[in-house]
């Protein structure tokens, strides 16, 4: 199976991407919020390297079901990081 290149949306405000490594400190930032992740059921994020292994399980469902997962995106500057797995 061939992986789809992630796409990349640009406007003059911000830039829609892929979630990489460099992101970790910024997902670590949001998902060590209790009130975040209790929506999520997941338990605070204490690590950098939890952040880490996020972005690569977000990774991995890309390439292994070739379907888009996370983007983070870059407003001025501040990263955001969303993720929601698109529908089969």
């Amino acid at each position: 199976m061939t992986t789809l290149a992630f796409p990349v949306l640009t406007t003059t405000r911000l830039t829609l991407r892929e979630v990489t490594p460099f992101d970790a400190p910024s997902l670590l930032k949001y998902l060590a919020d209790e009130r975040v992740v209790t929506q999520m059921g997941l338990n605070p994020f204490q690590t950098e390297a939890d952040a880490l292994d996020e972005i690569n399980w977000y990774h991995s469902i890309r390439t292994e079901q070739n379907r888009p997962v996370s983007a983070g995106a870059s407003p001025n500057m501040r990263l955001l990081i969303s993720s929601a797995v698109a529908a089969s």
